[in-house]
């Protein structure tokens, strides 16, 4: 019996034959491995659970931007920019 070397391949749930980090869905039904972490479908409903009032407030306000059309963008811009597009946004929304 030989040792192993490089060309033997262990396959392991959540690491591809190359190394990097894959998805399997090797584990109890409903469980996915990512990287190694395990997680079911019920995460999102506890996660609700944890959020500080001000992540909830933040949520809120994103999902009402999004009702109006809206979508965040971020500019690199100096201050002069920033109130020539402040003052150009007043104008187009009508405030």
């Amino acid at each position: 019996m030989r040792g192993r070397d490089s060309r033997d391949t262990v396959r392991t749930p959540g690491v591809t034959t190359d190394g990097s980090q894959g998805v399997t869905t090797d584990g109890p039904q409903g469980v996915t491995t990512h990287g190694g972490t395990m997680r079911d479908k019920h995460d999102r409903a506890t996660a609700d659970l944890l959020k500080t009032p001000a992540a909830n407030r933040q949520a809120a306000y994103a999902d009402r931007q999004r009702q109006a059309g809206r979508k965040q963008r971020s500019y690199w811009l100096t201050d002069d920019e920033a109130a020539a597009v402040a003052a150009l946004l007043e104008r187009l929304r009508g405030s």
